[in-house]
């Protein structure tokens, strides 16, 4: 059986806005960009994953574009403010 996953990025920059007292905003913005990779890298290795559709909001496009979908299967659909 293969199935598609489907992943909700929010905005890099109001992503984890409760690690702000310890995080600088850098830090923190990697740290969201590290837990995306690892989640969509654990998708894209599954066997049974046939392709994995991310949903995000501002901020990501070229992150995902260049470390997740040059590889396969990642499908993302950006999300305008609004």
């Amino acid at each position: 059986m293969s199935v598609d996953a489907i992943v909700a990025l929010k905005a890099r920059a109001q992503s984890k806005m409760r690690l702000t007292s310890v995080l600088g905003d850098t830090a923190r913005e990697a740290l969201v960009e590290a837990m995306a990779a690892d989640v969509l890298s654990c998708l894209l290795m599954h066997p049974e994953i046939e392709a994995v559709h991310v949903i995000s909001g501002a901020g990501w496009s070229g992150v995902i574009h260049c470390r997740a979908a040059s590889r396969c299967g990642v499908r993302q659909i950006g999300l305008s403010a609004g």
